[in-house]
């Protein structure tokens, strides 16, 4: 088997002006009988961010993939869906559902700051108007049945899916109100890839709500999912930051993994 992963760059405008790029970490694990698989397929600006290191790092092709793994419903999360027409999708139908619901919200003529503050308690103080007018953009420019890859097979989450044995579906929600992780479990090392319920390894010391550093749909759940992640030993794979051992916290720099190191 081979593991590593991939990162692709996210851009947000800024209200003081410019970009924010926000990296973006997808997981790659080929198993030598289920075959090729990736979670969270990244952003949507530049398709090449993901095909091209997938055939450098590992020798892959889109229609190589055998499976796609999917954390919560996110732009920067679900880009590259579409691309590999050859895998099964595997999703939350719930998580789906909450985001086209929000996506409804967006391609109208509704109130979407308004909207979002009042169905989730915690945007209030975080999630802003120039937010609001950034996320209608967004969704303009991304949000369809066909790009996030409806048309392709796939399975929800809540169906309990046919999925290889050794991968573990986790429910971890507060970021989205279903969201969910993937645990990994190998006769080499565990993986544990997060998406956003864990996005860097600093979230590990937020014990309370006060202590909250971006908008969670659920805080109390969000800090929950959180407390849970701290007795797990091997590798957190978390969506915006690199891959680090849950020991030493030390980050991975290298993109395909190194099996044979020690924890």
């Amino acid at each position: 088997m081979r593991a590593g992963y991939i990162l692709s760059n996210f851009s947000v405008p800024r209200e003081e002006g410019g970009l924010n790029f926000l990296k973006t970490f997808s997981f790659v694990y080929v198993d030598k009988k289920y075959g090729a698989m990736i979670f969270d397929t990244g952003s949507p600006y530049k398709p090449e961010e993901i095909i091209l290191p997938l055939k450098q790092y590992f020798g892959l092709s889109p229609d190589d993939i055998k499976w796609v793994f999917i954390t919560h419903i996110h732009p920067d999360h679900i880009g590259l869906n579409s691309f590999f027409r050859k895998a099964k999708l595997i999703f939350s139908a719930k998580d789906y559902e909450v985001a086209d619901e929000i996506a409804d919200v967006a391609l109208s003529d509704k109130d979407l700051y308004t909207f979002l503050n009042q169905k989730f308690e915690n945007y209030n103080g975080f999630f802003k108007e120039f937010d609001a007018v950034i996320l209608k953009e967004l969704t303009k420019k991304f949000w369809s049945k066909k790009s996030f890859g409806f048309d392709l097979s796939h399975s929800f989450i809540e169906d309990n899916p046919d999925i290889p044995p050794f991968v573990k579906i986790i429910p971890t929600f507060g970021h989205t109100l279903y969201h969910y992780s993937y645990l990994i479990e190998s006769s080499h090392k565990n993986f544990y890839v997060t998406g956003d319920a864990l996005s860097n390894r600093l979230i590990l010391n937020i014990e309370k709500k006060e202590n909250l550093v971006e908008a969670e749909m659920d805080a109390k759940k969000y800090l929950e999912t959180i407390q849970g992640f701290k007795n797990f030993k091997g590798i957190f794979v978390p969506g915006h930051d690199r891959p680090f051992n849950s020991n030493t916290l030390k980050g991975i720099r290298e993109n395909v993994f190194d099996l044979s190191l020690k924890e």
